[in-house]
């Protein structure tokens, strides 16, 4: 983890543990699907543990990249919890049990909270350099005056045609 403060570097931790705990879960109930397979069903019930599994060891590759600070993690970690939120609203409308509302205010929880700590100005710092940003504020810089450059030379090429 870098050691660039400790706010940024506990919003990536916390981040890290609710896609690992993410992870955990999916594994569980992949080996429950896997479990109650009927062999009317196996094709979906097969394609469903696979789903999971990956899923999982997306999770777990996702929160590893966010411990170590790696700026590739950020991406895909912001996307699962975007992804995520409709799945909680499924299980929060319709027909619902305790049991299915449990898990869709958890999982709003959690795809909330990691938005919440990878999107984090922070953080932001710790994944992109200063350096990059510099140079990324120099660019967009540079592009405004050359903007303007051009503005003007339209002026004034228009200004002649006029004369």
């Amino acid at each position: 983890m870098p050691s660039l403060g400790p706010p940024a570097s506990r919003l990536l931790q916390i981040a890290t543990f609710a896609l690992w705990f993410l992870g955990v879960v999916a594994l569980v109930l992949a080996v429950a699907e896997a479990a109650s397979i009927q062999w009317h069903r196996a094709v979906v019930g097969g394609g469903a543990t696979i789903m999971l599994v990956l899923y999982a060891a997306a999770m777990a590759v996702i929160g590893r990249g966010l411990w170590q600070g790696r700026r590739w993690s950020r991406g895909p970690a912001a996307a699962f919890s975007l992804v995520q939120l409709p799945v909680a609203w499924s299980f929060l409308t319709g027909e619902t049990t305790p049991l299915t509302t449990a898990i869709g205010i958890g999982l709003a929880v959690l795809s909330v909270l990691v938005l919440v700590c990878v999107l984090h100005p922070s953080t932001t710092r710790i994944m992109i350099p200063q350096a990059e940003l510099d140079e990324a504020a120099e660019a967009r810089a540079e592009a405004l005056r050359a903007r303007e450059e051009d503005r003007a030379k339209r002026a004034e090429q228009r200004a002649k045609r006029r004369k």
